[in-house]
């Protein structure tokens, strides 16, 4: 998802984190009565926040954690919330698994017939060297290419759903440049890992460069259904837990602040537009620009570092391609994948 786990309030960030770009207000009190949304990774932090706004507005809100029990108990828990006036379900779904993937689609089917809005919200941040079932790089194989994957056999149902219907995925501003100073490139010689020495914030800038690159190609081969990704901020959730421990993250919570950190509830405003504005630019890159580390502006859409591989269409092409071939030859997709195609 965006950087980093759950809470904090508005207020208490001072100056520090100004958040410049915000979901308008009366886009989180329209009906959304009759809409169903799928959320991935929505346990807690900015996919929790989402499926939580979603309920209150009265849709129907899937949700997605590792197991069933656990994403029933999660489903039942958001329903129960006092400002829940939707339906919250539950569905397995373990991204680092093509046929999780792939059982999570035929199940959703099964009870759905539409689909308005999918957020592909859950991922990995420079993790220790891992592998997915299917043998990709961990960051590689859950924040793109089961997403890939999942929003592409889910294209029916998103177009079925008609006007409005949208694909969100979170990104990350890294994906131009990350934390340790790696530029986001996507290595295709080497897409998984198997050949260079690991490294966590380089994998991930791919993973989240190729986030951004789907979005751009989605929106150029297929109709009805519009796609962006977006970059929430540097919110203070359970995503840095691979950096330090979340005790750690705590106590130096006044240092992150003042360097620009922003709050959950801030971190759900780019994300929220992009979920329920009427108004957005296929395809585009939206931004939360507010701290003092990459001094970057943001923007509602915003543009990719001028040169990186973010805005390039040959690149998009050719990752589009390699991450289709990468899931026909894991031979997890169905039958449906080469006939499916868009």
């Amino acid at each position: 998802g965006g950087r980093g786990a759950g809470g904090g309030g508005r207020g208490a960030m001072g100056a520090a984190a100004s958040v410049p770009h915000r979901c308008a207000p009366e886009l989180r009190e329209r009906s959304l009565s009759g809409r169903v949304y799928l959320v991935t990774g929505a346990t807690r932090g900015i996919g929790r926040g989402i499926a939580r706004q979603l309920l209150s507005q009265g849709a129907t809100v899937a949700v997605t954690a590792r197991g069933q029990a656990e994403a029933v108990a999660l489903a039942n828990k958001l329903q129960a919330e006092p400002s829940s006036r939707g339906s919250a379900v539950g569905f397995a779904c373990e991204l680092a698994s093509l046929a999780s993937v792939r059982a999570l689609v035929t199940d959703f089917r099964a009870k759905h017939r539409e689909l308005h809005g999918l957020v592909l919200n859950a991922g990995v941040m420079a993790c220790p060297r891992g592998r997915t079932v299917e043998g990709f790089e961990l960051q590689f194989g859950v924040n793109h290419v089961a997403h890939h994957m999942l929003a592409r056999l889910l294209t029916p149902q998103l177009q079925k759903a008609g006007a409005g219907a949208r694909i969100v995925s979170l990104a990350s501003t890294y994906h131009d440049v990350s934390y340790d100073g790696t530029t986001g490139h996507i290595d295709f010689e080497d897409l998984n890992w198997e050949k260079k020495t690991y490294n966590p914030w380089a994998a991930y800038a791919q993973s989240k460069l190729a986030n951004v690159l789907f979005a751009r190609e989605y929106a150029g081969r297929v109709k009805g259904v519009a796609c962006v990704s977006c970059h929430p901020g540097w919110v203070h959730t359970s995503l840095m837990r691979h950096q330090m421990p979340t005790g750690l993250v705590t106590c130096l919570l006044p240092v992150f602040k003042a360097r620009g950190m922003i709050a959950l509830e801030d971190g759900l405003e780019v994300p929220l537009h992009c979920v329920l504005s009427d108004d957005l630019e296929n395809g585009a890159y939206y931004e939360q620009g507010n701290t003092h580390m990459t001094k970057l502006p943001g923007g509602m859409p915003a543009q990719p570092r001028a040169g990186g591989e973010g805005t390039d269409p040959a690149v998009a092409a050719k990752l589009w391609k390699a991450t289709e071939s990468l899931i026909e030859k894991a031979g997890a997709a169905g039958s449906e994948w080469s006939v499916n195609s868009v």
